[in-house]
């Protein structure tokens, strides 16, 4: 307090300052009040704590904003790297997208392929069934298990999964399991088919080369066995059958075949034989014309000559014989068993 009181008593009394200048000038002499010092030395005191308060608050603020420049570069590379794994997540799902859209296009491609299959299956089913069938196609059970399968494939692409259910890619690869096993039916269903249609068409062969129809409208006159000879009056075996109609009554051929002969044969007359495979041939006989010639393959009903009275004959009639690896056999079952034959005289 004494020290206060000694400074304001100093700074009561009045202060003498001498400028000198230093080019030997004149000395010039101020006379400074106490309380104008005083005021000079509080001015100073006050300019020092102005400036000492703004170096601070600069110096303050220059942290304040380096911090908030670090917290916001920090926000900044948050925002980058979320960004960033936005966009890889956004590609990602763009590719699986892609990918499940081109695998959605491929099942849909291989279900098209797969109803075809099971059209053509089916097509070939009806084509070797017989037509009064009423089973219904195999085929048609393959077709409806395919569209069950890739039914909830259509629904993926019409509406979002529902919270909770399995990814998409798992439904597609499920679909995908599912759609294979049906091709691998499928193609063994039409295998299968396949091979029943060659056991059928090899059946259906065989009935085409069985004679199995009547080789020209007459009336039987002979039929196969022991009967009295026409000529000598005697029992003798007659080797055929014999339909007696008008000269150039068509005669047919009873199967398919290869004409083997045709040409005259002795007792024969006018003579045709087709060799229907299997060790089983026919034989026309006595004919009045010939309309095949050797090599030619001709279909069950297909007409090969006219009916005739050449060769050792008594009347105009055919004499018609099945034979199973070169002997005569009784024509009789191939054309619905028991032959009726009609009162009359044999013609030979």
């Amino acid at each position: 307090m004494r020290r206060l009181k000694a400074l304001v008593r100093r700074l009561g009394r009045p202060w003498h300052v001498q400028i000198v200048p230093g080019d030997a000038g004149e000395i010039r002499h101020v006379r400074l009040r106490g309380w104008m010092l005083a005021l000079a030395l509080g001015g100073v005191a006050l300019f020092w704590l102005g400036f000492t308060l703004a170096v601070l608050a600069f110096v303050w603020s220059r942290q304040a904003l380096l911090a908030a420049e670090a917290r916001l570069e920090a926000v900044r590379g948050e925002s980058r790297q979320a960004v960033r794994q936005a966009a890889e997540e956004s590609n990602r799902l763009r590719d699986e997208n892609r990918t499940l859209r081109s695998r959605y296009e491929e099942l849909f491609e291989r279900l098209r392929r797969l109803e075809e299959t099971v059209e053509t299956n089916d097509e070939r089913l009806k084509s070797i069934a017989p037509p009064t069938s009423k089973a219904p196609a195999k085929g048609q059970a393959v077709f409806l298990a395919a569209k069950r399968e890739t039914a909830r494939i259509a629904a993926l692409t019409a509406r979002p999964l529902a919270a909770g259910a399995p990814p998409a890619s798992a439904l597609v690869e499920a679909a995908e399991r599912g759609l294979s096993a049906l091709e691998k039916a499928a193609a063994a269903q039409g295998a299968a088919i396949e091979e029943t249609a060659a056991e059928v068409e090899a059946y259906r062969e065989r009935l085409r080369r069985t004679p199995d129809i009547a080789p020209a409208a007459g009336r039987v006159t002979s039929g196969f066995g022991f009967r009295p000879d026409p000529f000598t009056r005697t029992q003798r075996f007659h080797e055929g059958v014999d339909f007696a109609n008008a000269v150039g009554t068509p005669v047919v051929a009873t199967a398919k075949g290869t004409v083997v002969f045709a040409g005259r044969d002795g007792g024969y007359g006018l003579m045709v034989e087709i060799d229907h495979g299997g060790g089983l041939s026919t034989v026309y006989a006595h004919l009045s014309a010939i309309a095949v010639r050797v090599g030619e393959t001709v279909d069950k009903g297909a007409v090969i000559g006219r009916m005739g009275n050449t060769g050792r004959s008594t009347g105009p009639h055919l004499h018609y014989e099945v034979r199973r690896y070169g002997r005569p056999v009784d024509p009789a079952p191939y054309l619905g068993g028991e032959i009726r034959v009609e009162a009359g005289e044999a013609q030979d």
